[in-house]
């Protein structure tokens, strides 16, 4: 079992990131659903995070493919 990130796939990358992406988000919404501040940091900072998210995967995904 491989424990470090950069001795991984890039098949294994991409799920580690998936799962710990998806975790990562939804710790993020639960957080914001509880806080109780401005609005940049209960509505634009989730879409920030979540489209970052998003095109990180997708780009693990191509270099994935690339070398399957």
């Amino acid at each position: 079992m491989k424990f470090f990130y950069w001795n991984l796939s890039d098949r294994e990358k991409f799920i580690r990131s998936l799962w710990t992406g998806v975790l990562a988000l939804s710790f993020l919404y639960v957080a914001v659903y509880l806080y109780e501040g401005s609005l940049f940091v209960k509505f634009y900072l989730p879409i920030f995070v979540t489209i970052a998210m998003v095109v990180s995967l997708f780009l693990k995904y191509q270099k994935y493919k690339k070398t399957a």
